[in-house]
């Protein structure tokens, strides 16, 4: 014989293994409830109808399964899938239109097929709203809306294309990326002292390191020589390919030499 829990769980009472008249236990009789299952739902002193706001915005209600066990599941979820009559088809996503999370009426929810069609429908609103043309996207770097035409859009590996930019803001960004970091501080305070310098001669690295009192190690020389790349690329170095009998190296001379007038050509 069984004996289902009275909170609605589904889940089977044991026997109870002494008596308390005053909560109403005898010994060898099937408890009412499973231990901790006295007050939960609309049993509870504390129910607020089952439903919760959660910090992003969606509210959150509990739902019976088919095994009549409660669980949380988004409202908005479930008003759709009341509507289509089965669960909610697989990687699709529901779309709120006027943006407010909380409001699940259901001429304000959407059905999107999958994740991308939903990002497409948020680029498209935000654009409209910021620049009046829907079809017009935002650069990542700039963070100005321009023609599609005149932007390069990321493809990811997966085949979902990603943000768009200029290829101008794409590259003043990596400069500014290599660049702007505390070893091209280190670099140039460097240079104010020394005439010339090999990023492959030994001397060089130890002497850079006694300057700047810190301990040698491989992720900095790293960093340090990518900065010295960097730093040429933008025309602040001058890079010179030097031989020697140990094989060839780089060596890099500062292109303009900062002093109290703002510097001059070398």
């Amino acid at each position: 014989m069984k004996h289902l829990c009275q909170c609605g769980c589904g889940q089977e009472t044991g026997l109870y293994q002494f008596t308390n008249k005053k909560q109403g236990r005898i010994k060898g009789e099937f408890a009412r409830f499973i231990k901790g299952h006295t007050f939960r739902g609309e049993q509870s002193p504390h129910w607020k109808g089952g439903k919760t706001q959660k910090t992003e915005g969606y509210i959150q209600t509990t739902k019976l399964n088919e095994f009549k066990k409660r669980k949380y599941t988004y409202e908005h979820i479930q008003i759709i899938e009341r509507v289509l009559g089965k669960s909610l088809p697989s990687n699709s996503v529901v779309h709120h239109i006027n943006g407010d999370k909380s409001d699940n009426r259901k001429a304000n929810l959407v059905l999107c097929e999958n994740l991308a069609y939903h990002n497409l429908l948020h680029a498209r609103m935000n654009a409209l709203k910021s620049c009046k043309n829907a079809k017009w996207r935002k650069c990542q770097f700039c963070g100005q809306y321009d023609d599609p035409k005149n932007l390069t859009q990321v493809k990811r590996s997966s085949g979902v294309r990603g943000t768009h930019y200029h290829k101008q803001c794409a590259r003043e960004h990596n400069k500014n990326k290599k660049i702007n970091t505390k070893h091209g501080d280190f670099v140039l305070s460097w240079f104010k002292e020394n005439d010339t310098a090999s990023i492959r001669n030994k001397s060089f690295m130890n002497l850079f390191y006694e300057t700047l009192g810190t301990q040698r190690n491989k992720n900095r020389d790293r960093a340090i020589i990518k900065t010295l790349c960097a730093m040429h690329r933008n025309g602040e170095l001058i890079r010179k390919r030097m031989s020697s009998s140990n094989g060839w190296f780089n060596v890099y001379e500062l292109k303009r030499w900062p002093d109290e007038d703002g510097g001059r050509e070398r």
